[in-house]
């Protein structure tokens, strides 16, 4: 394998690594997070973009204050359970959290996809 295919291959695995960690990570926190409830305190943003502050606590008496993942405008001023994880705390609600990582997860599908490609092609 020449120097310019394995460098290839290497920068494509890191992109994968760099884009691949955030759903996997959200994931681990939907399937296993610890569990808790948080209060919505204020978002801010848009439709497409939103950025919600609170509070929480874990069902094991943990506390937390700041980004809470999964929740909107709507959400204000509710209790909402979540999941808290390695990023901090996600909405319960798999399919409210779902707009967190699907574009990382499409990016990771398309570099798994050209790294499998190359890997065809040095061979």
């Amino acid at each position: 394998m020449s120097r310019s295919q394995v460098a290839a291959v290497t920068v494509l695995f890191s992109a994968i690594v760099l884009v691949g960690w955030h759903p996997v990570l959200v994931i681990y926190t939907l399937a296993s997070g610890e569990r808790g409830t948080a209060l919505v305190a204020d978002c801010e943003g848009t439709s497409t973009r939103t950025d919600c502050e609170g509070t929480w606590r874990t069902a094991s008496g943990h506390s937390g204050s700041g980004h809470i993942s999964g929740v909107s405008h709507g959400d204000e001023g509710r209790r909402i359970p979540v999941r808290v994880g390695p990023l901090g705390p996600y909405s319960d609600d798999v399919v409210d959290a779902l707009p967190s990582f699907i574009v990382p997860a499409i990016a990771f599908a398309l570099l798994m996809a050209a790294t499998w490609k190359l890997r065809r092609l040095v061979r």
